[in-house]
C-alpha cells in the first residue's frame, strides 16, 4: 500500500487538501520551466520583442500547463490502482483535443456534429488567443 492511501485512509488530509498542496508545491516549478521553454521557442521563432505581447503569450502558456496537469492528475486520479491504463489513456485523451483545435482541420471543415467539442475546447481558445497575441492587436 502506498503512503499516500495510507495516509488519506487514516484522515490525516482530506482528498482537496491533497490536491491543493500537491498543486502549490508544483508551482513554481511549473512556472519556471514553461517561462524558460516559451523564452527559448519565442525567441528562436523571431517574434517582436514588445513585452505586453510577450506577457499576454506567456500568461497563455502558463495558464494551459496548469489545465494540461489538472487533467494529468484527472486521470491518474481515475486509473489510480492500474498505472498501465493510466499511461495508455492519458496520451489517448489528449488526441480529441488536439484534433478539434483548429491546428490540423480548420474549424470550418469540421462536421456539425463535432462543431460544440470545438467550443468547449481549451486548446482550441488557447491557439487563437497565441496567434492573437503574436499577431494581432495592430501588429
Amino acid at each position: 500500500m502506498h503512503y499516500s492511501c495510507q495516509e488519506r485512509t487514516n484522515g490525516w488530509y482530506s482528498c482537496l487538501t491533497y490536491y491543493l498542496a500537491k498543486n502549490l508545491a508544483d508551482l513554481p516549478f511549473q512556472v519556471l520551466f514553461t517561462l524558460l521553454y516559451m523564452i527559448i521557442t519565442y525567441q528562436m521563432t523571431g517574434q517582436k520583442g514588445e513585452i505586453w505581447r510577450m506577457g499576454i503569450f506567456f500568461g497563455i502558456c502558463i495558464l494551459v500547463s496548469f489545465i494540461s496537469q489538472s487533467i494529468g492528475l484527472l486521470v491518474s486520479a481515475i486509473f489510480v490502482n492500474n498505472v498501465q491504463t493510466a499511461i495508455t489513456v492519458a496520451p489517448i485523451s489528449c488526441l480529441p483535443l488536439i484534433l478539434l483545435s483548429g491546428f490540423f482541420v480548420k474549424i470550418q471543415n469540421i462536421t456539425n456534429i463535432l462543431l460544440p467539442f470545438t467550443w468547449i475546447n481549451y486548446l482550441r481558445h488557447s491557439f487563437e488567443a497565441m496567434i492573437i497575441a503574436i499577431y494581432g492587436l495592430g501588429r
